[in-house]
């Protein structure tokens, strides 16, 4: 579960927002099947076909959640997702945000507690 409660689990999954959007959709995709040196690499046609097989998968995940899509949110979304893909090599980045955090020395609890938690992605 991607949230605090399941009720707010619940509601971004039906809005399709926060990491249900149709972004992280894409981006989940691409890191499923591919890697980020054969994107880098592959000639424009080849990332024009790919970015048309997300638009392709972002409609059909739109209209699986009942949700009206926009094309040009979704040509958004798909850039940059591929975009992102590329220079963050396949990487969820700080998203636990402890970034350059020191541990802490004299709560030894909480320091497993946030390295656990660190550990989901």
């Amino acid at each position: 579960m991607g949230y605090a409660t399941k009720e707010q689990d619940h509601a971004k999954r039906t809005a399709q927002e926060g990491m249900y959007s149709t972004y992280n959709y894409m981006y989940k995709y691409l890191c499923d099947n591919y890697e980020p040196a054969q994107l880098d690499n592959m000639p424009s046609m080849a990332l024009e076909s790919l970015e048309h097989k997300l638009l392709n998968l972002g409609r059909q995940y739109s209209v699986k959640g009942n949700k009206k899509y926009n094309d040009q949110e979704l040509v958004q979304d798909a850039r940059q997702a591929i975009c992102n893909f590329i220079d963050n090599n396949k990487s969820h980045g700080d998203t636990a945000h402890n970034l350059g955090k020191g541990q802490q020395a004299t709560e030894s609890f909480s320091t497993v507690r946030d390295a656990m938690q660190d550990l989901r992605w």
